[in-house]
This record gives C-alpha cells, structure tokens and sequence, in this order.
C-alpha cells in the first residue's frame, strides 16, 4: 500500500511538472509568434529613408574628401542619432 503511494505521488509530480513546462513552452511561443507577425510588418517609408539617409551620409563624405577611401556604417550613424 505505501508503495502505491509513493509511486502515486511520484506520478504526480512528474504529471505536474510536465504540464507547468507545456504550458509555459505553449504560451513562449505563442509570444515570439505574435513577435514575429509584428517584426515582419515592415514599413516601406522607413526603409526608404534609412536608405536615403545612407546614401546622403555617403555622398557628403565622399564630397568633403574626393579620391579617400570612405568606410562608415550608416546603420551605426542612425541607430546612434536615434539613441541621442
């Protein structure tokens, strides 16, 4: 009789320990599903002008100092204005 006890409480634990984790994975990825439908809603605006803002960036470099070499990042510039 203990043993079936023991064996009972066993079971459920590990039934409940399984069940937390499903449910835990289950509402994860719903989150990064979610997270994904709005990451990839991309606005072609704010494309265009981060692209623009490149090539001026470019353009203006390029134009202060004729026959140079010129590496930047634009993604670096604008994430930097972005931040201040």
């Amino acid at each position: 009789m203990r043993k079936r006890f023991i064996v009972l409480i066993i079971l459920v634990v590990a039934l409940g320990y399984f069940g937390v984790n499903y449910v835990q994975d289950y509402f994860v990825k719903q989150a990064y599903a979610q997270s994904d439908m709005i990451a990839g809603e991309v606005n072609p605006a704010i494309v265009d002008a981060n692209t623009m803002f490149a090539f001026n960036i470019f353009n203006e470099l390029c134009s202060e100092s004729p026959g140079s070499n010129v590496f930047i990042s634009p993604l670096s510039i604008s994430t930097a204005l972005t931040m201040a």
